[in-house]
C-alpha cells in the first residue's frame, strides 16, 4: 500500500521553491547549479505550462 500522496501544481510557494532549488543543486552537476535562489525563480519563470509533481 503506498502512504505517499503525490500533489500536483502548477505553481510553488516559497518554501517549496527554496526545498526545490536546495534539491537540484545536491543532484544537478555544477554546470546547471543556480547560485541564488532568484536565479532558480528566474528559470522557473521561463517554464511554460508547468506541472509540478511533489511527494
Amino acid at each position: 500500500m503506498n502512504r505517499y500522496r503525490i500533489k500536483v501544481t502548477h505553481s510553488l510557494d516559497s518554501l517549496q521553491k527554496l526545498t526545490v532549488f536546495e534539491l537540484w543543486n545536491n543532484e544537478y552537476p555544477q554546470q546547471l547549479v543556480h547560485e541564488r535562489i532568484t536565479d532558480f525563480e528566474n528559470y522557473l519563470d521561463l517554464l511554460i505550462a508547468t506541472k509540478h509533481y511533489l511527494l
